[in-house]
């Protein structure tokens, strides 16, 4: 029942099945986040061959250390990847990078949150080189 990638094909790439997982997940954690309270400002995934990292823009510093500091909440957001089926995606393709090291791809996908806020100050108000 695997998936068949095709290493390098770029139409493959925007139709991927994981890139359409990472885009269900993507809303999933925006409700999640949304229903504990922190205003949302948006959801960058990125990665290559898929998103290995989520990073969670919210307004507030405030916000960001309140979700930061809740263990119990920060595991239910990791849970998502299991109950979508996205880990198994990342391993099918995990599989393919021992013969293919060129795609440079992390094991796990991660979750970060930084704010506006810290970005303004910190970055001049550039996501670009606070992600950076």
């Amino acid at each position: 029942m695997g998936t068949n990638f095709q290493i390098g094909t770029d139409a493959m790439f925007f139709r991927s099945p994981e890139t359409k997982k990472s885009k269900e997940i993507q809303k999933i954690l925006k409700t999640m986040v949304k229903e504990r309270g922190a205003a949302v400002l948006h959801i960058t995934a990125f990665g290559y061959q898929y998103d290995s990292a989520f990073w969670i823009a919210v307004k507030t510093d405030a916000d960001r250390d309140a979700l930061v500091a809740d263990e119990v909440f920060n595991a239910k957001l990791n849970a998502v990847f299991q109950e979508t089926g996205y880990l198994q995606l990342i391993e099918e393709i995990w599989n393919l990078k021992i013969n293919n090291p060129e795609l440079g791809c992390l094991r796990t996908p991660g979750i970060v949150f930084e704010s506006q806020e810290t970005v303004d100050r910190d970055f001049d108000g550039s996501w670009w080189y606070a992600m950076k």
